[in-house]
């Protein structure tokens, strides 16, 4: 009955919490989830493991032409598995995340391993940095985190004034259409409830698997329905060139 009565109190809160009311209130609940000792230690682990083949094959491909010692960003970084691989492959890494326990842990990492990398404690929004950065990439469905369109292009438009002149920025995307009785669309119609008018399309909420994580509260989540909306918000603000292979898409400042 543990998975049935999991499912009931995630509906229950989505009628109850006021965490999907603002944008402000979602990053609370997302940094208040990896704060948690499993989400840290779990993610502590996966730096030790590196990049996996597919990352290992976009980077080097998307970053080729880039200058070793080149300033890089990663926004969303965790506790530094891909900043720890950016530095080894010849970068000067960056790092940001909203959760307080996960940079902690970066740096005691970055420390026992002697590694330069930079961690800091801030949302993208409130960083501020006297560096340009050739190379901003941003973590595995951060951007899905985020509510309502503009909003979502306030953020783009952050990375998009922390790159240099010639800068290039790369994110992973969650695209999925999802239709009739599967959970992610029953759960959208009811948040369309919650929200009202500030709903949109691909909006709905998600919980997340694995022994790191035993939350019953789901989270926020917007699933680009295509390819091409993700494209129009990057050109929108003004990223050329725009590209994507699978969850990866890319651009460059003109």
């Amino acid at each position: 009955m543990l998975h049935p009565l999991r499912r009931f109190r995630q509906v229950r809160n989505i009628f109850t919490s006021p965490t999907y009311s603002d944008q402000f209130m979602n990053e609370l609940l997302v940094s208040h989830r990896y704060n948690q000792n499993k989400e840290v230690e779990y993610y502590a682990t996966m730096v030790r493991r590196g990049l996996y083949h597919h990352e290992k094959i976009f980077f080097t491909e998307r970053l080729k032409d880039l200058p070793l010692g080149s300033k890089v960003l990663i926004v969303g970084g965790g506790c530094g598995r891909e900043a720890f691989a950016l530095h080894n492959m010849g970068y000067t890494v960056d790092v940001l995340d909203i959760s307080s326990s996960m940079i902690q842990k970066g740096r005691k990492l970055a420390q026992q391993m002697g590694s330069p990398v930079n961690f800091h404690y801030s949302n993208l929004q409130q960083f501020e940095s006297q560096n340009k950065y050739s190379f901003v990439f941003i973590c595995t469905s951060l951007l899905n985190f985020i509510q309502g369109k503009e909003n979502r292009l306030s953020f783009l438009k952050k990375a998009y004034d922390l790159l240099d002149a010639s800068g290039r920025i790369a994110m992973e995307v969650d695209v999925f259409q999802y239709r009739g009785l599967h959970r992610f669309n029953i759960a959208s119609r009811l948040l369309r409830w919650k929200l009202g008018s500030r709903w949109e399309k691909g909006d709905t909420v998600r919980s997340f698997y694995g022994k790191h994580n035993d939350q019953e509260q789901p989270l926020f989540y917007h699933f680009y329905q295509n390819s091409s909306e993700v494209h129009k918000e990057m050109q929108s603000i003004g990223f050329v060139n725009s590209k994507h292979k699978d969850d990866f898409f890319w651009g460059f400042k003109p």
